[in-house]
């Protein structure tokens, strides 16, 4: 960031509706290419297998004996491979791999925006002043936005996600009023970025992501496309009124009115938890919908204090998280912000708890930038993105329950004509 000066990469963003054939687009336009070598990142390994299975010649990084995944891509990268990986590998991508990509001339395809580019280093403002003090870390002087690096000293031990992070990722610094710095951010190498060819995005709603936040932090302009049916087209704005009829909002009882209710603050109190609990639990209670068809999300960390038996199965969850080998159509349990899952299709009733907020460290710093994040918008997403895990990307009817009023009123407005409305009544 610092010293060396590379062109600014490309950036190509496909912004269509989930069901628009991005992902068919992807291998069909790869399918017919004589371009560069590509790199293709998507959300979970069931995608890997796909993207395998309809273009000839891909690889993807295998635990080798005696080395593991990350080594492996490397070793595809020096050998000039069309790789597939997932979100989770890229974000061990340091800059020594910097050098094949840029020389190979790679370009990167991500399906669908990667969650973490943004994250808050555990570690206090006064360890990061004593840090400073003692030359462990350093001002970058002159970047900017500004960041930190490595100082003379070597780090203390205990201070491994910092030390994780300066291996692959840049360090920026939050300073409060004063001009202290109270907080580390780290986000992708820019660096490694730029040394990319060209990147190619495919998602929904790009501009409510924080990678596209990322993108006007560093002046990296982008232009965008839509996909129609799995062919290329100008870009359109499209809105959910074409589903409306097959989503019914629950919007009669048990629904809640406050404008930060179901917050991750607001979830963090035991009452609150026991509320939601309740609803949640009344509205399948009333659906009348057997557990396998049900999901459910709210605040990862208030999971386990939230849930209840009668849509929950802990144990299954456990073995799911654990890499047991078992059926996932009983596993009632969604994470907030999953894409990229298709295997929960049969869920007709779905309730989503959580009133969605970037972290507020992240938003301040974006702030401090003259970057005005639209947090409706990314919590729309995440949202739409949730409810597309279930029966509606087939076409079939869908209920779904929405307690938090901004998070209801967000999917509404997506929705144009609010959606279809059902009149369970409080158990």
């Amino acid at each position: 960031m610092e010293s060396e000066v590379w062109d600014m990469v490309e950036v190509e963003v496909c912004d269509s509706i989930m069901g628009s054939g991005k992902s068919t687009y992807i291998i069909n336009t790869l399918a017919k290419s004589v371009s560069g070598p590509t790199i293709i990142i998507v959300e979970q390994r069931s995608e890997v297998d796909r993207y395998l299975e309809g273009l000839e010649g891909y690889k993807t990084p295998e635990s080798i004996e005696g080395g593991n995944l990350t080594d492996n891509f490397k070793e595809l990268l020096a050998d000039q491979e069309n790789i597939v990986t997932t979100h989770s590998l890229f974000e061990n991508w340091g800059n020594e791999i910097g050098s094949d990509i840029d020389f190979w001339g790679y370009s990167l395809i991500m399906d669908e925006v990667c969650s973490n580019i943004f994250e808050r280093i555990n570690i206090g403002a006064e360890d990061i002043q004593k840090l400073m003090d003692s030359g462990c870390v350093a001002i970058n002087n002159g970047s900017k936005p500004e960041t930190v690096k490595r100082g003379g000293v070597k780090l203390p031990n205990r201070y491994k996600d910092l030390n994780k992070a300066f291996k692959t990722r840049d360090i920026y610094t939050l300073q409060g009023n004063e001009g202290e710095i109270h907080t580390l951010l780290s986000a992708p190498m820019l660096k490694l970025i730029n040394r990319f060819e060209k990147i190619t995005v495919f998602t929904y709603l790009f501009e409510g992501s924080l990678l596209c936040a990322y993108l006007k932090l560093h002046n990296i302009p982008y232009s965008k496309f839509s996909v129609k049916d799995g062919v290329m087209c100008d870009y359109s704005d499209d809105s959910g009124a074409g589903v409306a009829g097959l989503i019914t909002i629950h919007d009669k009882q048990l629904n809640f009115v406050g404008e930060r209710e179901c917050s991750k603050l607001w979830m963090g109190k035991k009452s609150n938890q026991s509320k939601v609990m309740k609803a949640v639990r009344s509205f399948m209670r009333h659906s009348r919908v057997d557990r396998k068809y049900f999901a459910w999300s709210c605040h990862k960390d208030y999971r386990d204090d939230i849930s209840h038996p009668e849509f929950h199965d802990k144990k299954l969850q456990t073995r799911i998280e654990r890499g047991d080998d078992v059926p996932r159509n009983g596993q009632t349990f969604l994470a907030q912000n999953i894409r990229g899952v298709n295997h929960f299709s049969h869920k007709t009733h779905m309730a989503y708890t959580s009133n969605v907020y970037i972290n507020p460290m992240v938003k301040q710093f974006l702030g401090a930038y003259g970057i005005d994040f639209d947090e409706d918008k990314y919590a729309l997403s995440q949202l739409i993105q949730w409810i597309w895990r279930g029966c509606i990307r087939n076409g079939d009817p869908l209920t779904v329950f929405v307690p938090p009023k901004r998070m209801r009123e967000l999917l509404k407005e997506w929705l144009g004509v609010g959606g279809q409305e059902s009149d369970l009544e409080s158990a």
